[in-house]
């Protein structure tokens, strides 16, 4: 199988963070999704959704990214980003039987750090 040829012009780097996108859906609904970024770059990123109806190219989505640490300290990065691509996973269907697409976003505006009290909520897919 032939390799995708790369999108991005800046360095994508796989990395494995929870985080949670809040969105209006094409119907003015609002939802937030716990999800997992699959990568990121210094102007982009892409995260998984098993849920690709609620999103579609230009929407604007505010993200939270989780980071890891002590447990001391709960931390995120926050920031805002525009939907430019939503594509199907090959290969993850035989791991579950609900098929998985990725979201790949370009961030808007530097992500801003901030300690958080960890409220977030996960809004779970109609299809879960």
């Amino acid at each position: 199988m032939a390799l995708k040829p790369e999108r991005r012009e800046d360095t994508r780097y796989l990395i494995d963070l929870k985080t949670t996108v809040t969105a209006e859906d094409a119907d003015g609904k609002v939802f937030s999704e716990m999800t997992n970024l699959r990568n990121m770059s210094s102007g982009g990123a892409s995260f998984v959704t098993c849920c690709p109806e609620r999103y579609f190219e230009g929407q604007r989505l505010d993200i939270k990214i989780d980071l890891p640490g002590a447990a001391e300290l709960s931390a995120a990065l926050y920031g805002v980003a525009a939907v430019f691509r939503i594509e199907r996973l090959r290969g993850l269907d035989s791991e579950t039987t609900v098929p998985r697409y990725a979201v790949a976003v370009e961030i808007a505006m530097p992500l801003r750090f901030a300690r958080e009290d960890d409220t977030a909520k996960k809004a779970p897919c109609p299809s879960e």
